[in-house]
């Protein structure tokens, strides 16, 4: 595989996904229809993907529906790469079906990979994640 095209920030990523700036828009698109190949991928870092979905719930009102369609699309576009995507597509399956927000639901993910038992939290949404033991 060639060298990666670059690394995606999450303002590309807004542009291209709500398109509410034209001129943004078209070079976000060039970029990664263009620049981003299957052999030379656009990167997408998890953290990124967390800052994604609170600007998309919270900035511009996306429903939860909508923005686990979006991040599901881009982990199946050939020309971008999501890092660390079996625990993206896992935290992204807990996202869909609890209260949890995306980033509770990445650590929780990425926690248990590394062997703990899952999340420890004061959060009572994050606690609706299995496994996750809340410290009220």
């Amino acid at each position: 595989m060639a060298k990666p095209a670059g690394g995606l920030d999450t303002n590309v990523l807004v542009r291209y996904l709500i398109a509410d700036d034209p001129a943004q828009f078209e070079a976000a698109r060039d970029y990664i229809e263009t620049a981003c190949t299957p052999d030379a991928p656009g990167l997408i870092h998890p953290v990124m993907l967390c800052e994604l979905v609170w600007v998309l719930g919270s900035g511009y009102r996306v429903p939860k529906a909508e923005i686990v369609a979006a991040l599901d699309t881009l982990l199946h576009i050939r020309s971008l790469r999501v890092l660390e995507a079996e625990t993206v597509r896992d935290a992204l399956a807990l996202y869909q079906t609890h209260a949890a927000d995306f980033a509770d639901a990445l650590l929780h993910v990425a926690y248990q990979k590394a062997g703990a038992a899952g999340l420890v939290t004061f959060d009572k949404k994050a606690c609706t994640l299995p496994d996750t033991r809340s410290l009220q």
